[in-house]
This record gives structure tokens, sequence and C-alpha cells, in this order.
């Protein structure tokens, strides 16, 4: 799968930017805060765990826009190299002068070898 698409890494940035913070931080601190109350009715949170789970969530929600746009940046940056997900890439594997013509061992078989 990651050959087909060719921002595969970029991709999996995307996708761990955006969800990681969501699952690994916001999910437990609103479980935490779920379980606490309706389990220990009697213990309230202090104000200082309050401040603390307030700025992991706060944290958390700004770790979430800026990921996923600094990743999306990245991807449209480098988007002519990338090309579309699943169109044929000339990756250098074929023996043809358009894929392979600058590649050691290709100079001799193509006359106009392309510059880089």
């Amino acid at each position: 799968a990651s050959q087909v698409v060719p921002f595969f890494t970029e991709f999996v940035n995307l996708l761990g930017s955006s969800l990681t913070p969501l699952v690994c931080w916001i999910v437990p601190i609103v479980l935490y805060v779920c379980c606490h109350i309706w389990t220990l009715g009697d213990m309230q949170i202090g104000c200082m765990e309050w401040c603390v789970l307030g700025f992991e969530v706060a944290l958390s929600l700004v770790l979430m826009f800026i990921g996923p746009y600094l990743v999306l940046e990245s991807i449209i940056d480098d988007w002519e190299s990338f090309g579309a997900p699943f169109a044929c890439h000339c990756e250098g594997i074929w023996a043809t002068c358009d894929c392979s013509g600058s590649h050691p061992g290709m100079e001799d078989l193509c006359s106009a070898v392309p510059t880089l």
C-alpha cells in the first residue's frame, strides 16, 4: 500500500498528527472526568488538577490543528514531486530513456540524456 500512495510517509504523519492528541490526551481526560464524577461523586477534582487537565486539553487542541496544517503544507509544497495518488510514476525502475535516461548504464542506450 505504501508504494501506491507517493506521499505515504506524509499521509501517516497527517493521520498521526490529527488523531494522536485526540486518542492519547483528550479521550483519557474525558473518561477520567466522567469516571470521577460517576463513581466518586463525593470527591471533587481540585483546582490545580482542573488547571492541569485544562492545559493538557488546550495543548492537544493546538497540536490537533498545527500538526495537520504543517503536514498539509509539506504535501502541497512537494506535490509536484509526489504527483497524484494511484498515478503511474516513473521511479527509474524501468529501462526506458524517458524514465531512466540519466541513470548509470543507460547513457549508451539513450541518445538524449535529460538534464536535471
